[in-house]
């Protein structure tokens, strides 16, 4: 029977995936799960569904003459706009850096501005969510929707809080609080591969959510395919590129568990397939 209380460092099964033949990635231990259990992984990986797909307006790509290449990396074709990777720390507040991050690359995408949006601010202020208890993406691009975002530098995050106060005023007094926003009602999933591909190439990154087994916390390199492990929760990332490895579809997926996790925080997962469900929950807002 599967023990949460375990620790992810030396587990049974690390060393049963280090046996797997022909597996498409690399397992090994992770220096962001260093002392922590499956329990404190569970945590992390928080981001409570209760909308179906079907939920979420169908987004309108635009009717335009494009070619979809074999591979794309949003960071690489628009380097100023690379913000890093992120640390959620120990709060289960993903689906505010899925979203924020996202609204920050698709902002310095449309005004050519490397600004970054905060992430704490969503997870103080988004009653529709639950904080460092978990989100939904949608509910967090409808909040900007009608609230707007300020600017991280307003309002940093912290790592070590697991519980903020909603604020109209920046922590630095001396910095003026001002919102940007997406346009009114515009989130929206998208309904195809090559929509969400369309979208990525012509506005930025998408957010989606995958479900989270034991076995990527030993994730390295390589695609990324579910093994084996137990469920632990959902998971919101964003969607920043694609590419193919020896015949394998692949999407470039940024996560917010900092540079010492799988490869300097980014991971591979296999595209067109719906790995993990990563193609159910696919959406994002339009920049105002």
């Amino acid at each position: 029977m599967f023990n949460l209380e375990e620790k992810i460092q030396g587990s049974k099964l690390l060393k049963e995936l280090k046996g797997e033949k022909d597996l498409p990635w690399v397992a090994g231990e992770n220096e962001r799960f260093k002392g922590m259990t499956f329990k404190d992984a569970s945590v992390i990986s928080g981001n409570a569904h209760k909308l179906r797909p079907d939920t979420i307006p169908l987004a309108r790509p635009p009717k335009i003459n494009i070619s979809i290449p074999m591979s794309y990396n949003f960071t690489e074709r628009f380097p100023q706009c690379d913000f890093g990777v992120l640390d959620q720390g120990k709060c289960g507040s993903c689906w505010s850096f899925a979203v924020s991050k996202s609204f920050s690359h698709r902002y310095c995408r449309k005004y050519n501005k490397p600004v970054l949006f905060s992430q704490s601010h969503l997870v103080a202020c988004d009653r529709r969510n639950s904080g460092c208890g978990g989100g939904i993406e949608v509910n967090a691009w409808r909040y900007i929707d009608l609230r707007g975002l300020p600017l991280d530098s307003c309002q940093p995050y912290d790592g070590n809080i697991t519980k903020y106060n909603c604020s109209k005023k920046c922590t630095n007094e001396s910095e003026t609080y001002e919102a940007q926003f997406t346009e009114y009602w515009s989130v929206a999933r998208y309904a195809s591969i090559e929509e969400m591909q369309i979208g990525i190439m012509t506005e930025g990154p998408v957010t989606t959510s995958l479900k989270v087994y034991s076995d990527l916390m030993y994730y390295k390199s390589g695609i990324y395919t579910h093994t084996k492990g137990e469920f632990l929760g959902h998971h919101a990332v964003e969607i920043i590129g694609w590419g193919t490895k020896n015949g394998i579809d692949y999407w470039i997926i940024s996560n917010s568990w900092n540079t010492t996790w799988g490869m300097n925080g980014l991971f591979l997962i296999k595209r067109g397939v719906n790995e993990c469900h990563i193609e159910d929950y696919v959406c994002a807002g339009k920049v105002k």
